[in-house]
């Protein structure tokens, strides 16, 4: 009987990170896309979801 030799598969970090980047970004996207209006405590308006890029506008030196 012959042995089998297990190779052993090398996991891809980059891979990963890489999937999980471009998965934010376009969760980022959507939001400032579709994603609800807040109004912050100085004035502001910003657009996204919380975990992801938001676009704000107002007066950014207003405290």
């Amino acid at each position: 009987m012959k042995t089998q030799i297990i190779k052993k598969r090398r996991f891809r970090w980059e891979l990963v990170v890489g999937i999980v980047l471009f998965a934010w970004i376009i969760y980022s996207l959507i939001g400032i896309t579709f994603g609800p209006e807040k109004a912050k405590e100085n004035g502001n308006v910003c657009k996204g979801y919380d975990y992801g890029f938001k676009v704000c506008r107002g007066d950014i030196n207003r405290d």
